[in-house]
């Protein structure tokens, strides 16, 4: 500051905690904090006892000299985190004249996602600049990220200041005591003495949940990367990786792809992405990876990989794990298609007739696979005898070989591989189903005999699976 302040001058004084207010001296604001209640330090209404220094730095006696942010007075923004996840965005607006957001003191809060555009300046810097060196800057670089935590972010900036050019200040970063505030609804306290859980709405409910079970899978990483992750070879235990092609454009308007080269949507390449972030974290390190010779296919591997940090194995682009061919089905939507043809196993749509440009024997991308092999339609037990002989001849023994495999694929193709693994009949193929954009893990044995199968993600998997059954309604 400009000068020292003498010690008989008044200091008008506001406690954050529950933004009651105090006039006291300087020389009674320092016996306070240094000595607690005594002759010396006025009469006090404040909750605390003073005495801030005792014990010392061991009993964890301090004072924190920290900037006082005048925009206070607008609130700040508590960032709820899991671990490197935003979960969501709390505006903390003190009551009117007060200087704090604590709960209890009259504050209003107001909920954001995640994905809130107007914080979306400071979202971006804090995630993907900043968060790498709040560890580091408290001398914990050797720790991981708290599981449950928050970050409290106070605007520093004078009115007016562009967006990008604003400047927010830490006020606090909690991990000790953070709870989760979707939850206050259950919080006993003097007015409310038998709230419970039953007084949390739905809504909330929903939220919190979503944040427990988020908790949940972050700490299944972590304990499954101290054991090397569920990636990690185990002696006579192998893993298969099948990966559906993520949101592709057909997906968004809900037509029959087929053999039509779509590509990724954005959201599709984001899908692709968190999927690598899965395999990741679950430390997927591949020896080799599949894919069709359709685009979606090929990008949403390419994506995965490269957040996976799998960078250095070969790829294999094969036509045998093309999606089925629909024929003159492809580009009509999902209820049109069905109206037109029998979906039994063995039944195959209207085919392209020979002169098609459409017909794969005239697209240049097969001109290395032999024309009768390339038809203008196929049953899904065509598919799946195009693809099953693909599997057991090169996908298989890289297996058995204790390779780390990952194969992107289709709907129809991955079904082919999970029904010739599981050894499923015609009947027990519509019960197959790998969700869209989700890795999903077979462990076999020595023999290829399938010891287990699970998402990596299952409650994203089961609504990825819900959604586009009832889309297909």
């Amino acid at each position: 500051g400009e000068r020292s302040c003498t010690d008989d001058e008044v200091l008008d004084m506001m406690e954050a905690n529950d933004n009651h207010a105090e006039e006291h001296t300087v020389a009674e604001l320092v016996e306070f904090c240094v000595n607690g209640r005594t002759g010396k330090s006025g009469t006090w209404t404040s909750k605390g006892a003073g005495k801030y220094l005792e014990g010392g730095k061991a009993a964890g006696g301090q004072l924190v000299d920290q900037r006082f942010c005048p925009r206070i007075v607008e609130g700040e923004l508590r960032y709820n985190m899991v671990m490197d996840a935003l979960v969501g965005i709390i505006h903390k607006k003190p009551k009117e004249g007060g200087i704090s957001a604590v709960g209890g003191t009259g504050s209003i809060y107001t909920y954001y996602g995640p994905e809130e555009v107007k914080f979306k300046n400071l979202t971006d810097n804090f995630l993907k600049r900043d968060l790498q060196y709040v560890m580091p800057s408290l001398g914990l670089a050797e720790e991981p990220i708290p599981l449950w935590w928050t970050s409290d972010f106070i605007l520093a900036s004078p009115e007016g200041t562009p967006t990008e050019q604003e400047k927010w200040i830490v006020g606090e970063f909690n991990c000790s005591c953070v709870g989760i505030s979707k939850c206050l609804a259950a919080y006993c306290k003097d007015d409310t003495p038998n709230a419970s859980y039953g007084d949390i709405s739905a809504g909330d409910l929903t939220d919190a949940m979503g944040y427990g079970n988020l908790m949940g899978k972050k700490a299944r990483a972590i304990l499954n990367k101290a054991k090397g992750g569920l990636g990690a070879r185990s002696p006579g235990l192998n893993r298969i990786v099948l990966l559906s092609a993520a949101e592709s454009e057909a997906d968004v308007t809900m037509v029959v792809d087929g053999w039509k080269d779509y590509d990724l949507t954005e959201a599709g390449k984001q899908e692709a992405t968190k999927a690598g972030q899965m395999l990741k974290d679950e430390n997927f390190n591949f020896d080799i990876a599949f894919t069709s010779l359709l685009r979606s296919s090929i990008h949403t591997s390419w994506n995965a990989l490269a957040e996976s940090g799998n960078f250095c194995m070969p790829i294999i682009n094969s036509w045998r794990l093309n999606a089925m061919q629909a024929g003159t089905l492809t580009g009509l939507t999902y209820k049109e298609a069905m109206a037109k043809m029998d979906m039994a196993f063995s039944s195959s749509p209207p085919p392209y007739p020979a002169s098609s440009p459409m017909h794969p024997a005239n697209d240049p991308k097969y001109r290395n696979v032999a024309k009768s092999a390339l038809l203008g339609s196929e049953s899904l037990e065509q598919c799946f005898n195009r693809v099953i002989p693909f599997f057991q001849d090169t996908i298989a023994p890289c297996v058995m070989a204790g390779k780390s495999v990952l194969v992107t694929g289709h709907s129809a193709s991955l079904m082919a591989i999970v029904a010739h693994m599981c050894e499923a009949s015609p009947d027990g193929v519509p019960l197959i189903q790998i969700a869209q954009g989700v890795p999903c893990v077979i462990e076999v044995d020595a023999g290829m005999k399938v010891m287990n199968m699970y998402h990596l993600d299952e409650t994203a998997a089961a609504k990825k699976i819900a959604d586009f059954q009832a889309a297909m309604m």
